[in-house]
């Protein structure tokens, strides 16, 4: 409070020294005027007050001198007294009074975290100063001086409180503790559910824990607002688990009854299987399903039987029963069909699979596997399919001067061997194709040779069927797998003996249906199938063997023959077979034939 002297109102009735002076200056002589009693008594009366008055102000003047730069008494900042200070005492003071929340206002806890913010971490600012300036104002910052003798004699009286401003920035506070966070949260951890080979792992639920900075923030302001150290401790919320421990032990108990033993698969006549606990196992799937409409996720285990169709398929191909092959016929090209092929039957993989997966939620682990017909290997579907596109080879004999029976007997055979399928890969097997040499076959009793010895047999002659058979698979290049030549000489199979090369001895086939007769075998060693066509030819004497299928650039060719007269036989033959594919060598071999008689 500024206070300086302001002039009497009653000043212009008392003489000032300047107009003392004044009037003792010379002046012309007067007459002598006596002052009336009236005037002195009123000078009198005046004198004290305006005595009092002068006093009172040179008191308020010297007060203000004073208390110049400094606080008026009884003022106080937030309870801290500044009176009578001067600006920096007052600061000062302040500060020490807040000294522990200044250095360090709070600290903020969750568990074994224990963090402290200072002020500015905290966004908070104290306006010290501006309390003290505004503690300077007080008594000073009115126009009219007894307004402010006023305010300056209600402080002395009552005293004044000024407020210390402090500034919070909550955003400051916020990204201090978003700063901590990933110290406090944890993700809640859903039940698992794990097969590994035959171990079952059920990993168990855990509680998430979430940060609630917004509520944390709060409690700060408001420990804050206190100025004095305080511990705050951060909010949390904890967060369950979507998949909790029941529904994994409900997963887990499904898992232990698809996986309680192994499963025994049947048929009538084909002999038993068995699928293994750890085949089973590769077959279980575990998949968690996400709830819709607020739903909690479930976990599904259901059973795959991809991983145990290879298996099923092996079984179905052990235990098929193969369909018999058609017979067919040339047709100048447009393969038709003369005898349908006979229905195979083999598992029924989808519903085996299907009642696999059945046995395995129950404790009935045997499972009757049960077979369906299959369509012939070759049928009116895949004749297109078989690579029957040309003729690959002849083999003739010629049966001139043949009895009645013999004629018969090859006719017959002839008749068996029409029409045959050789698949690829196949061996052909002439006594398995001819099947029973007896009168239900056509066949009549005759002169053949057995064990070097002529005699009385069902089919004799039939001989003659297997050398043409013979002949026809030399010239095709099929590996011979088995063949015997007659021990006695019959000089009839020369006659197309060499086929293109002319006629000669040596080229023929003997067998016999007994328990250790010989057999002609050849295998078809093409990618294609092979159709044989007979003819035997009774006016033209004529016995002919034609096979179809695709050469592939194959081709036969014949040197020889090598004839020799050793001294203990008749007759030896040799002859090469040379076969070539697209011109180039890849196989030559030696045939013979050792006749004895």
């Amino acid at each position: 409070m500024s206070v300086t002297p302001t002039p009497s109102p009653w000043s212009q009735d008392v003489p000032t020294p300047e107009a003392a002076v004044e009037k003792q200056k010379p002046t012309a002589p007067q007459s002598r005027q006596s002052v009336p009693w009236g005037c002195w008594a009123l000078r009198i009366l005046l004198f004290p007050p305006i005595l009092i008055g002068l006093l009172l102000l040179y008191g308020l003047y010297f007060f203000d001198q004073s208390f110049d730069g400094l606080v008026y008494p009884n003022i106080d900042v937030r309870g801290v007294v500044i009176g009578s200070m001067t600006r920096d005492e007052a600061i000062h003071a302040i500060e020490q009074h807040y000294a522990d929340f200044l250095e360090q206002p709070l600290v903020v806890t969750y568990g074994v975290y224990r963090w402290k913010p200072t002020l500015k971490q905290l966004g908070v600012t104290l306006d010290i100063e501006g309390a003290v300036d505004e503690a300077f104002t007080l008594g000073r910052r009115h126009a009219d001086h007894m307004d402010e003798l006023l305010e300056v004699a209600a402080m002395w009286q009552y005293g004044h409180e000024i407020p210390l401003h402090m500034q919070v920035d909550q955003q400051a506070i916020q990204g201090y503790l978003q700063q901590r966070v990933d110290m406090v949260e944890r993700e809640a951890v859903d039940a698992q559910l794990l097969l590994n080979g035959l171990t079952v792992d059920a990993l168990p639920a855990a509680m998430g824990r979430q940060a609630l900075v917004s509520p944390t923030v709060d409690d700060i302001t408001a420990a804050l607002a206190t100025m004095q150290p305080q511990t705050v401790a951060m909010r949390t919320r904890q967060i369950a688990p979507l998949l909790d421990d029941a529904v994994v032990a409900d997963a887990q108990q499904q898992i232990a009854t698809l996986l309680q033993g192994p499963v025994i698969l049947t048929t009538t006549d084909q002999g038993s299987w068995e699928i293994s606990v750890e085949d089973l196992a590769k077959m279980v799937r575990i998949q968690r399903h996400e709830g819709e409409y607020g739903q909690p996720p479930t976990i599904d285990v259901s059973i795959d039987s991809t991983p145990i169709r290879p298996y099923l398929s092996e079984i179905a191909d052990l235990s098929e029963i193969t369909g018999g092959y058609p017979r067919m016929s040339w047709n100048n090209g447009n393969l038709s069909i003369t005898q349908e092929g006979t229905p195979g039957s083999r598992i029924d993989e989808v519903r085996a699979e299907q009642d696999i997966i059945a046995a395995m939620w129950t404790d009935n682990r045997e499972v009757a596997l049960h077979m369906h017909d299959t369509l012939p290997p070759v049928h009116a579907g895949n004749l297109h399919e078989l690579g029957i596109n040309e003729l690959i080879s002849v083999g003739r004999t010629d049966f001139s001067g043949s009895e009645a029976y013999r004629v018969t007997n090859i006719i017959a055979g002839m008749r068996l061997l029409d029409g045959v399928l050789i698949a690829p890969g196949d061996v052909f097997s002439f006594n398995a194709t001819i099947g029973h040499i007896g009168p239900d076959n056509g066949f009549v009793e005759g002169y053949a040779i057995v064990e070097e010895k002529v005699e009385v047999e069902w089919g004799g002659g039939i001989c003659q069927d297997a050398t043409t058979m013979f002949r026809a698979a030399f010239w095709a290049g099929f590996p011979i797998l088995e063949r015997m030549n007659h021990t006695m000489y019959l000089s009839w199979y020369n006659r197309y003996g060499y086929g293109e090369y002319g006629d000669g001895p040596g080229i023929d086939s003997a067998i016999f249906l007994g328990p250790s007769g010989p057999d002609l075998k050849f295998v078809n060693d093409t990618d294609h199938w092979v159709l044989i066509e007979t003819l035997a030819d009774p006016y033209n004497v004529l016995a002919e063997v034609r096979m179809y299928g695709t050469r592939g650039g194959r081709s036969v060719e014949f040197e020889g023959p090598f004839i020799s007269h050793p001294p203990d036989g008749v007759l030896n033959v040799d002859f090469i077979r040379i076969v070539k594919q697209d011109g180039v060598e890849v196989k030559r071999e030696t045939f013979w034939s050792y006749f004895t008689q």
